[in-house]
């Protein structure tokens, strides 16, 4: 079981990089929260659209969240000179 949530949490981890794309959505007196995430910022345009039409009494908002680099990729790795 412990391993089974090891690997779920680094696959989901591994989504949420491959999709920065998000739609947050804020109700009234319940603060805000993300409800779906795409690779694409058309695709997640085009939910917006559908959840404004047919989820009233919410504001969803489209956000770019782009995902933290870690350290060991290298990346953005400071050079020691």
């Amino acid at each position: 079981m412990g391993v089974e949530r090891c690997l779920e949490g680094s696959i989901v981890g591994y989504r949420e990089q491959l999709a920065s794309w998000c739609i947050a959505c804020t109700k009234r007196n319940r603060g805000s929260r993300i409800v779906a995430r795409f690779r694409h910022r058309n695709d997640a345009i085009a939910h917006q659209q559908f959840l404004q039409r047919y989820v009233p009494g919410a504001t969803y908002t489209v956000l770019f969240d782009p995902p933290d680099p870690s350290p060991d990729s290298g990346e953005f790795a400071e050079s020691e000179s």
